[in-house]
C-alpha cells in the first residue's frame, strides 16, 4: 500500500516537472517570436531616436515660412537629403517637407505676383481698340508668371484683363503693354511638363491640346504673340507659344 502512494507521488512530482519545463518552454518560444518580428520590421530603438535628426531643421523651417522667408526656408529643407526621405521610419518628415514646400510656392507665387502687379500699375497699358474677353474665356484673363526661363530670358510676368488689355513685365524692369483676342482652339501644341510649380532642372516636354487660342497684339510696333492655353497638372491655367527651341519651349506661363 505504501509502496503505490509512493509510485503515485513520483508521478506527480514527475508531472509538476514537465510542466514546468513547458511552460519555461513556451517563454523562450515567444521570446523568439518577438525578437524576429521586431527584426522582419526593421524597429529598433535606435529607429525612435533616429526620427528626431530633422527637427532642428523643420522647427527653422517652419519659422522661416511663418515669417514670410519662403526661399530661406526652401533653402533650409533642401539640406535634408532626398534619400532619407524616402525611407519609410522617416515618413512623418517627408509629409511636414511636403506641406511647407507647397505652402513656400504659394507664397512666392503671392509675393511675384504682387510685384508684377505693382510694376504693371506704374505703367498701365492703354485702353482705346480693346476688346473685352468674351464671357465663355473670361477665366483665361488673370495673372500668369513665366514658367521656367532659359538662358537670359527675362520674362516675370503676364497680366491679361477683363478689358483685353495686356502686360508683360521683365526681371530688368522692362514694361510691354498690348491687347489681347482669346478664341477657342483644338490640335496638339508644344509646352513643358508641369508637375513641378518652380522647376530648378530644365523640365521634359509634352504634347497638350489647347481649349483657347490667346493673339497678343503688341503695342508700339512689338509684333504678334499667339499662346494656347490649357489646364496644367497642378489644375492651374497654362499658357504656351509651342514655339521649340534647342533646348525646350521658348514661352510657357502658369497662373
Amino acid at each position: 500500500m505504501k509502496k503505490h502512494v509512493i509510485v503515485g507521488c513520483l508521478l506527480i512530482v514527475s508531472s509538476m516537472f514537465v510542466s514546468a519545463c513547458g511552460s519555461s518552454s513556451d517563454v523562450t518560444t515567444e521570446k523568439t517570436s518577438v525578437t524576429k518580428q521586431v527584426e522582419a520590421t526593421g524597429q529598433s530603438t535606435s529607429s525612435s531616436v533616429d526620427q528626431t535628426k530633422y527637427d532642428a531643421i523643420i522647427t527653422e523651417a517652419k519659422k522661416l515660412t511663418a515669417e514670410g522667408q519662403y526661399k530661406e526656408s526652401e533653402e533650409k529643407l533642401a539640406t535634408i537629403p532626398v534619400s532619407d526621405l524616402g525611407k519609410p521610419h522617416y515618413s512623418i518628415v517627408k509629409e511636414t517637407v511636403e506641406k511647407l514646400n507647397n505652402q513656400n510656392n504659394e507664397g512666392l507665387k503671392r509675393q511675384e505676383e504682387v510685384a508684377v502687379e505693382k510694376q504693371t500699375k506704374s505703367s498701365p497699358a492703354p485702353t482705346e481698340s480693346l476688346k473685352p474677353i468674351p464671357d465663355e474665356f473670361a477665366k483665361w484673363a488673370t495673372t500668369y508668371l513665366f514658367y521656367y526661363p532659359r538662358g537670359d530670358q527675362k520674362q516675370a510676368g503676364l497680366i491679361i484683363e477683363a478689358n483685353g488689355a495686356v502686360t508683360q513685365t521683365n526681371t530688368n524692369g522692362e514694361i510691354y503693354t498690348g491687347k489681347a483676342e482669346i478664341s477657342g482652339a483644338s490640335g496638339s501644341i508644344l509646352s513643358y511638363d508641369t508637375t513641378s510649380y518652380r522647376p530648378t532642372t530644365q523640365p521634359a516636354t509634352k504634347s497638350i491640346t489647347p481649349n483657347v487660342k490667346i493673339t497678343v497684339t503688341w503695342n508700339n510696333g512689338g509684333g504678334v504673340d499667339v499662346y494656347y492655353g490649357y489646364v496644367s497638372y497642378l489644375q492651374r491655367l497654362a499658357l504656351t507659344d509651342g514655339i521649340a527651341v534647342t533646348d525646350g519651349v521658348k514661352e510657357v506661363w502658369l497662373s
